[in-house]
């Protein structure tokens, strides 16, 4: 079967499967992929065994209309299942629409569904050739090469069950913040787009790996239902569109803004967002005890908390800013210990010391936990092992642990050995919510103003569980999602109750379901380095919305900071431009360190010239460029030309590339638009921009140095500092 329309030709084969996809003229699928069922359905036994299933082994028959299709497969590889799935080809759009229905008579459970299969080429640029895939992961990001996170253990693909090493894979909502993959040349600009318009927040793996016939952009729906029969409550996207990754952003912006979805409060119009907010304070990280994850923990230089008061008051004054200090091993219990933090290392009194310091010079606290897991050994802090051992056996943790498929209660892999021994909890069940408010209002009465308490829950997400006496459904779901709406729900309420402003955030920007309530994230874009090339995804869909902060620079250790020195000053510009807050990570001595898994022993970045750039930058923020980087909305830029190239090496060899000049553009809400671009070297650089009419220089931070720029006029940047072009 043939439809076509002035987009795109699709070809549906004789079992259903969609093996060609041409966008005008141009072939988008490999070509060998109706090798790949259209859908593959695993079921599980009671016994946690998994059977798999093809849409290529079923009874099939198919009925076309004119602008839709009606897929049956019938005995799904010879077991009593049935799915019926529908298309919609509206005539005069790039894109189809995909849903589904299945009848389970099996007496098994539906654990997952892979639908619809689509693999495209492998004619990346590893490959010698120039496709790209956008895939939604840490953020967003660019993938040139598909085995360049195999090299690394828990960033490899992997298939998604009860949990993934580090979170790192791509498990949505989580690590995974949106629902669309793209795949485009960057010659011709013709692209794939496939996508889940799901505005309800069902837990699936967006995720991409190599296959046989090429790269699988691959779709894997967790129903989460133990009903015979389930009808897929979203559409599945596939289609064509013309561009880059922004245009394929576009179109999933066009859905997540058409009314589907329950969106947040845009930041001009929330009224619970606290004064700092809008402040635009540069975060400076660092620890209390020990210089690293692992090791000694004892007090540092930074210790008792009143001693960090001399370097924040330092960078105050050096950046011009609001400073907020951002606490690691603060915690009283055991650094990432999650899930108690309370009270802080060496008592409550000389931390609110520190805390009324701070807010008296105009500055804020916040301080990081570690989400909602269970720590029964701390290799860190063994002095609390037989707290944590007893309160393990008394409070039956072991109860409301999650559970894989087949029963077992594994050792979590998320923050593991050599920092601690623990489990991941299911996010359903009440003990776990009153302890992670009991925590997290602790923290708001002595008057924190940010609390990342959910570092390690990626995305705000919890882990998956397949238990059978939680009272969910016994196989991951939705239920994940609502359980932790309800508790950020609890969390706000009783923040306010407190007559506190303090906002909570989690590890990676929060995904979409959870945007209203996780408002101030550690950003960790810098992880995408281990898959590919960052690109500012999560600002585009949005900023409007809420501001992360740059966080602790956890990914930049893939990086070789030694032979390329500027890649932090890069870093920063970078986040910067993708309209984050900024922030530095400090040594025990006060000093800029290059990211928090760096190791103390390397040499220091400079010092003059990353505190000339951040507040150089952070005057963009706070000065002529706040309607634009702090409420304003990203747009796709106008392109930087006859500009140089940076070249940002990686610590296996590898390198991206970037122009020397970085770019964001963005709409304000009152509808102006202009355009940022910074230098984050040591030297002036001239570039021109591809546009047609005369606008608007701004040269200054304040606005009040400004001229006039023909089209193809050159336009020059000092070292370190930014400016804006006004359309």
């Amino acid at each position: 079967m043939i439809v076509k329309n002035h987009y795109y030709k699709m070809t549906i084969d004789d079992k259903g499967r969609i093996v060609s996809l041409q966008n005008a003229g141009k072939e988008m699928i490999a070509a060998c992929s109706k090798d790949m069922p259209l859908m593959v359905v695993c079921l599980l036994d009671k016994e946690g065994n998994q059977k798999r299933l093809s849409s290529d082994e079923a009874v099939y028959s198919i009925d076309y209309q004119e602008d839709s299709v009606t897929l049956q497969f019938k005995n799904i590889g010879g077991e009593d299942i049935d799915v019926t799935v529908w298309g919609r080809m509206p005539k005069e759009e790039p894109l189809t629409y995909w849903t589904l229905e299945y009848t389970n008579r099996t007496g098994l459970i539906v654990e997952w569904i892979d639908f619809p299969n689509v693999t495209v080429e492998n004619a990346l640029k590893s490959k010698g050739g120039d496709n790209v895939i956008f895939w939604p992961g840490t953020e967003g990001g660019l993938i040139e090469d598909t085995m360049l996170r195999e090299k690394i253990g828990h960033i490899r693909y992997r298939e998604v069950g009860y949990m993934s090493e580090g979170g790192w894979t791509g498990v949505y909502p989580g690590n995974v913040s949106m629902q669309f993959m793209a795949c485009y040349s960057e010659s011709d600009e013709k692209g794939l787009y496939i996508a889940s318009h799901d505005p309800y927040g069902n837990v699936k793996q967006i995720d991409f790996h190599d296959v046989e016939v090429g790269i699988r952009l691959e779709y894997r729906l967790f129903p989460g239902s133990v009903d015979e029969t389930y009808r897929m409550p979203y559409d599945m996207v596939l289609g064509v569109f013309q561009g880059d990754w922004y245009d394929a952003a576009d179109i999933y912006r066009n859905w997540y803004e058409s009314g589907a979805v329950d969106r947040p409060m845009k930041i001009v119009d929330n009224p619970e967002l606290p004064q700092w907010y809008g402040e635009s304070p540069v975060s400076l990280i660092y620890a209390v005890r020990g210089t690293k994850d692992t090791g000694d923990m004892s007090p540092n230089a930074m210790f008792p908390y009143i001693a960090g008061a001399k370097h924040v008051d330092k960078f105050a004054e050096e950046l011009d800013s609001k400073v907020m200090a951002v606490l690691m091993h603060w915690e009283g219990t055991a650094p990432w210990a999650p899930p108690h933090v309370w009270p802080p290392f060496g008592g409550e009194e000389i931390f609110k010391e520190y805390v009324d310091y701070l807010h008296e010079k105009g500055h804020y606290i916040g301080v990081y936990g570690s989400g909602i897991g269970w720590t029964k050994y701390s290799y860190l802090n063994p002095d609390y092992n037989e707290e944590a051992n007893r309160e393990y056996q008394e409070r039956n943790i072991a109860d409301i642990a999650c559970r894989t498929s087949k029963g077992t209660i594994d050792d979590s892999r998320i923050i593991g050995i050599p920092i601690r021994v623990g489990i991941d909890i299911c996010s359903h069940n009440d003990l776990i919510k009153d302890i992670a408010s009991e925590e997290i209002m602790h923290i708001a009465e002595a008057g924190c103003d940010y609390a990342q308490y959910f570092d390690q829950n990626l995305g705000g997400t919890s882990c998956l569980c397949y238990s059978d006496k939680h009272g969910h459904v016994p196989v991951p779901g939705r239920w994940q999602t609502e359980d932790m709406i309800e508790l950020y729900k609890r969390l706000r309420r009783e923040i306010k109750e407190r007559g506190s402003q303090m906002q909570i955030g989690c590890e990676v920007g929060a995904s979409e379901p959870f945007l209203s309530y996780l408002t101030f994230s550690d950003s960790r874009y810098t992880q995408q380095y281990y898959y590919g090339k960052p690109v500012p995804a999560y600002g585009y869909l949005y900023h409007e919305y809420l501001n992360n902060f740059a966080g602790n620079n956890c990914g930049s250790e893939s990086l070789n900071c030694m032979d390329n020195p500027s890649n932090l000053a890069f870093r920063i510009a970078n986040s910067f431009v993708s309209g984050n807050m900024i922030s530095l990570i400090l040594s025990h001595q006060g000093e800029i360190y290059w990211g928090w898994s760096h190791g103390e022993e390397e040499r220091l970045p400079n010092r003059e010239e990353i505190i000339a750039l951040v507040r150089n930058l952070n005057s963009w923020r706070t000065g002529f460029g706040k309607p634009y980087l702090y409420t304003g909305r990203m747009m796709k830029p106008v392109k930087v030309q006859d500009v140089d190239s940076y070249t940002l090496l990686r610590r296996d060899g590898t390198t991206t590339e970037y122009q020397s000049v970085l770019t964001t553009k963005w709409r304000s809400q009152e509808g102006q638009e202009a355009q940022i671009f910074v230098n984050f070297l040591d030297k002036k650089q001239t570039f021109t921009i591809d546009y047609d009419k005369e606008c608007t220089l701004v040269m200054t931070a304040d606005g009040q140095s400004s001229k006039m720029v023909s089209p193809g006029e050159e336009i020059e940047i000092e070292p370190f500092s930014a400016i804006m072009v006004t359309f």
